[in-house]
């Protein structure tokens, strides 16, 4: 058997998309034979020691009605590298126009097309464009996959309002960690050192909140150092997130790390006492779930993480992680203070976290659902 994974968006080194899949598709890779076919724009990255093919057809494209064109383009292109052997195809995008080759290709040769949601569909519509294509996808198309895989209950429940839709054809595949990432990581010594890592092109991991909340843990711990991990280039954080970092005059307690490959992520972070996420209480962390917060999970290093989402369905407060309340600055800063003075009791804590993590989001296991259902 062969599952095709299929994606037309870039693959940044160390991005939460990325890791996600090519965890999925390595652990899957054990169990059959897999294929990464990347269209667009890419530059060819080498997966260093990879179990599955990645395939490149590289052509330069604009976006919106560009789009289309390159939907009959990828028709062309899908034909040749599609073979009658494949088992199924795992769609990763969202454009419904690029779908549209994808669903013909599956048609011709009565291969199983799967698809995957980690958002809401709706979440990140900004032009009259992608209105038109969002209304194709929505109402024309979702409903043609064999099998959809969404990441939480909620989106689960949204997605099976969709125009068509069957619910049994939504299944939930959870937030995804490859755990050999984060095999003999050499803890860091107890001093005061807190870590984040992920995007800022946007607030909604709530780095602003992580910001002011630090402010005041210095009042307390003025030796506390927090290293944020990601690209500090985007418009985003030299608006939003610099100017309170100077304002306040953070610099010396703020490291910025920027952009590190996913190969340097695990060790980074190894380097803190404490991993935090203040994710804000809104659509996204309604219909989502974080893919760092299993990765900070796998270090065992204690974690702090707002509760919102399905988060608190899996997490019990001062067990496994510690939850704070979502959109307020001075209730994550004193989650830091209470695990900064209760340090040893946190190492526990971070060891269940660790427990809980790998028995719900091992890319071994979730791999299996996927494999599950290209038997049937």
């Amino acid at each position: 058997m062969k599952i095709v994974f299929i994606t037309y968006e870039q693959y940044p080194n160390g991005g939460a998309a990325a890791n996600r899949h090519i965890a999925l598709m390595e652990a899957l890779s054990s169990l059959c034979e897999v294929e990464l076919l990347i269209l667009g724009n890419n530059t060819n990255y080498i997966y260093a020691n990879s179990n599955f093919k990645v395939t490149y057809i590289n052509f330069k494209y604009k976006r919106g009605i560009y789009l289309v064109f390159k939907s009959i383009i990828n028709l062309l292109f899908l034909k040749k590298y599609i073979k009658k052997g494949t088992t199924s195809i795992f769609y990763l995008g969202t454009s419904g126009l690029i779908l549209l080759p994808i669903i013909a290709i599956s048609n011709k040769y009565n291969i199983q097309l799967m698809h995957e949601r980690t958002e809401l569909p709706s979440l990140n519509i900004k032009s009259v464009f992608s209105k038109l294509d969002y209304y194709v996808y929505r109402n024309f198309l979702m409903h043609r996959f064999n099998i959809i895989f969404v990441i939480s209950k909620a989106l689960k429940k949204e997605l099976s309002l969709f125009p068509k839709m069957n619910k049994d054809q939504i299944h939930i595949l959870n937030m995804v960690v490859d755990f050999e990432r984060f095999k003999n990581l050499k803890n860091n010594s107890f001093n005061y050192s807190i870590a984040y890592c992920g995007s800022m092109r946007d607030n909604k991991d709530g780095l602003k909140i992580l910001v002011e909340s630090f402010k005041k843990v210095l009042d307390i711990f003025p030796l506390s150092k927090l290293t944020i991990i990601g690209d500090n280039n985007t418009r985003y954080f030299k608006e939003n997130i610099e100017p309170i970092i100077n304002h306040n005059m953070l610099n010396e307690n703020i490291i910025l790390a920027g952009l590190v490959s996913r190969n340097e992520v695990p060790n980074l972070l190894a380097l803190s006492n404490l991993l935090v996420l203040s994710r804000e209480d809104d659509v996204q962390a309604k219909y989502g779930f974080p893919t760092k917060l299993g990765e900070y999970l796998a270090t065992s290093i204690p974690t702090i993480v707002t509760s919102v989402g399905d988060i608190p369905i899996f997490f019990k407060d001062k067990h496994d992680i510690y939850l704070s309340k979502p959109n307020c600055p001075v209730s994550f800063a004193d989650k830091i203070i209470y695990v900064f003075n209760h340090y040893d009791a946190a190492l526990t804590v971070g060891k269940n976290g660790f427990d809980i993590a790998e028995k719900n989001f091992s890319s071994k296991i979730e791999s299996q659902k996927i494999f599950k259902f290209m038997k049937l």
